[in-house]
């Protein structure tokens, strides 16, 4: 992820894991977060780990401040997000998605169907057509989206967000992240997991929206 971490210098590189041991002896950090994951075995013991993030910045914090509503797409996230334990925080979130929750999936004959929907939903939305005015929203999660739906959705949410507004995209990749930094985001937290095995890397950001005359300014 170079190019992303060259755009960051003001982050404090504050963990990097290499080995077992490493991760093992540092759970109680990571605790919440692997508490989160079917995966969490497969995390410990074949998964690099590392946590950057700007000098002071406190997701938690920032919500509470936040101006305007709450938005999840793509939801529910069934553990919640890494940096925060948003269902746990007392701040409402309104989760969205294109159905009426997860759907959980059949095979019959021979052909996958669905056989229900898991989790609710406050309503039914296209994460690259949100139902919301410009710059309405005060802080807007996604987790693992369709690949095919991650670049579009990018500009929508920096369409939604107000200025200032908070962006926690769990699951995404460097490319993805990329865009975002040329749109109008700057990062300002960052979780990277990279499988020691099939070299597969996973990144759970938070951006903020920068004003456009900031930008300008940064050009």
């Amino acid at each position: 992820m170079e190019g992303s971490e060259n755009s960051t210098s003001t982050f404090k590189d504050v963990k990097r894991e290499s080995s077992l041991s490493k991760v093992v002896n540092n759970f109680k950090r990571y605790g919440r977060f692997l508490d989160r994951h079917i995966q969490t075995s497969f995390l410990m013991a074949f998964a690099d780990i590392k946590h950057v993030g700007v000098k002071g910045f406190k997701l938690e914090q920032a919500l509470k401040e936040i101006d305007g509503p709450l938005i999840e797409v793509g939801g529910p996230t069934d553990q919640s997000y890494f940096q925060t334990d948003i269902k746990n925080s007392g701040e409402k979130m309104y989760v969205s998605n294109i159905t009426p929750g997860h759907p959980v999936y059949k095979t019959e004959d021979g052909q996958r169907k669905v056989e229900k929907y898991e989790g609710k939903v406050d309503f039914l939305a296209d994460a690259t057509r949100l139902p919301f005015k410009d710059e309405s929203v005060g802080a807007l999660f996604a987790s693992c989206l369709p690949n095919d739906m991650e670049s579009d959705f990018i500009p929508e949410a920096g369409r939604v967000l107000k200025n200032d507004g908070l962006f926690i995209f769990a699951g995404t990749s460097d490319e993805i992240i990329k865009q975002a930094e040329n749109t109008g985001f700057q990062m300002v937290e960052l979780l990277r997991m990279k499988s020691r095995r099939s070299e597969q890397e996973r990144y759970d950001v938070v951006f903020r929206k920068v004003p456009p005359q900031v930008v300008e300014q940064q050009v």
